[in-house]
């Protein structure tokens, strides 16, 4: 699992010991989902620390950019842009937005096409697949343990994600990267190619 960078640990950890009690703290855990009570730490600021690495192992970013703001509009959360999931576009001329999400049913389909990719088979190649492709900074996922287990966890964490930016999904980059080797078998890239077109992933 990549290690939380300095600045956003220490930034999250000077927040939640600032501008929270220990009962606000605990709320506001309670809040994201947290047992404020499990985390370790001897002091508000230990915990606090905790806490932030807590969030950062369990990929809770996303709801800390969200929960943050609604129940403590006060702060400046601005560190947390980066990992926070942007709001659907709105329809234009009637039409329904496009889907940013892909259904379960599709995330199968893909399941075997990335845990048989060649790069996908040692932990080392996933690092390299999630750098090249773009989309580590919006994951952290333990990459050890079977190819399909690891690929499985990283579609559902990249599909929850969403959009990154207008037109720009966190899977559609992971299937741009995959979709581009040349020696990818045919019928992989038809499973992609057509779970491509269902959603408006840009690819190609």
């Amino acid at each position: 699992m990549p290690t939380m960078p300095t600045d956003l640990m220490t930034g999250l950890r000077d927040i939640f010991a600032t501008y929270f009690d220990t009962d606000g703290l605990t709320d506001f855990a309670l809040a994201l989902g947290v047992d404020y009570e499990d985390i370790p730490g001897s002091t508000k600021k230990a915990k606090a620390r905790e806490l932030a690495l807590y969030l950062w192992r369990h990929s809770m970013l996303p709801a800390l950019a969200e929960t943050g703001p609604a129940e403590r509009p006060d702060i400046d959360w601005s560190l947390l842009e980066p990992y926070a999931p942007l709001a659907p576009k709105p329809a234009d001329n009637g039409s329904a937005p496009p889907a940013t999400r892909l259904d379960f049913t599709d995330i199968q389909k893909l399941l075997p096409v990335l845990s048989a990719y060649p790069l996908f088979q040692t932990p080392d190649g996933r690092n390299t697949v999630l750098a090249i492709s773009g989309v580590a900074p919006f994951v952290n996922l333990d990459l050890n343990g079977s190819a399909q287990q690891v690929a499985s966890s990283l579609l559902v964490k990249l599909n929850e994600f969403g959009e990154i930016a207008p037109s720009d999904t966190a899977i559609g980059r992971l299937l741009a990267f995959i979709a581009a080797d040349g020696a990818l078998p045919p019928a992989h890239r038809e499973v992609i190619a057509a779970v491509a077109a269902k959603y408006n992933l840009a690819i190609g």
